[in-house]
């Protein structure tokens, strides 16, 4: 069937298509203008919108509550990266945090626009990416803002990784059975954290959280990079009373 009821609205079916899915051209500027940087007093993150008028997803450990943070949107110029005062928006309220350790490390937050102020936002994924699957990523590892990496989906596994020696973001004693990680190898590094992993289409699979440098033996480690699979994170915003989200329906 080429059309879906998604509701009644004064008993009249409210009726859209159902589009395919197609390949984002410009897969990098589309994120870009979805995306943008967290400065905080501790450091950098990355955070991603998620409806038009603010709503977005970073981790918890870049975002927590109580904490003073500003949110710095990217130029829509492809070949600029650089950061600009005029773009800075106040981050107005926090509507769901799980910290760390053993909680799912996400923040659900608004960014504060201006008067008559929209974004891009981003979709989320309905089901997994395949293994092997291709994959990017936006944020600003080690300060080099409005960067973009791909690479492929190499698996999905419970987290029962030990902590990053280099971040000290998961706590070994505390795992986090509950929480399914999508492995990756993209290149990311510090400042990447809670920025959007996306499918080729644009819809969000992941929200980044980390990558190992060293190996469980010590050595070092490449390509072993992490992120919490969305459908953990559509859990939590379908609990969430009166929020609507790109790719809800």
């Amino acid at each position: 069937d080429a059309y879906s009821e998604l509701e009644m609205t004064d008993s009249v079916p409210f009726i859209v298509p159902n589009t395919p899915l197609t390949e984002k051209n410009d897969l990098a500027l589309y994120m870009k203008q979805r995306t943008f940087l967290i400065e905080t007093p501790e450091g950098i993150g990355t955070g991603f919108f998620i409806n038009e008028n603010g709503l977005a997803i970073t981790n918890w450990h870049v975002l927590k509550p109580g904490g003073s943070a500003i949110a710095v949107l990217y130029q829509n110029d492809p070949d600029d990266s650089r950061i600009y005062s005029d773009k800075k928006r106040n981050i107005k309220n926090i509507l769901w945090s799980d910290p760390l350790p053993g909680g799912l490390d996400i923040t659900i937050f608004s960014v504060e626009l201006e008067n008559g102020e929209t974004v891009p936002f981003f979709n989320l994924a309905k089901k997994h990416a395949q293994q092997g699957s291709s994959c990017a990523t936006y944020g600003n590892p080690m300060g080099f803002t409005a960067s973009f990496s791909h690479g492929d989906v190499g698996a999905y596994r419970p987290d029962v990784l030990p902590a990053d020696e280099n971040s000290g973001i998961l706590d070994p004693y505390h795992p986090r059975p509950n929480v399914m990680l999508m492995q990756y190898n993209m290149t990311t590094n510090g400042g990447n954290s809670g920025g959007p992993v996306c499918d080729k289409y644009g819809q969000i699979i992941a929200v980044h959280e980390l990558g190992l440098k060293t190996g469980f033996d010590g050595r070092p480690a490449q390509g072993l990079n992490f992120g919490i699979d969305i459908l953990l994170v559509r859990e939590v915003l379908n609990r969430l009373e009166g929020v609507k989200y790109g790719g809800k329906y």
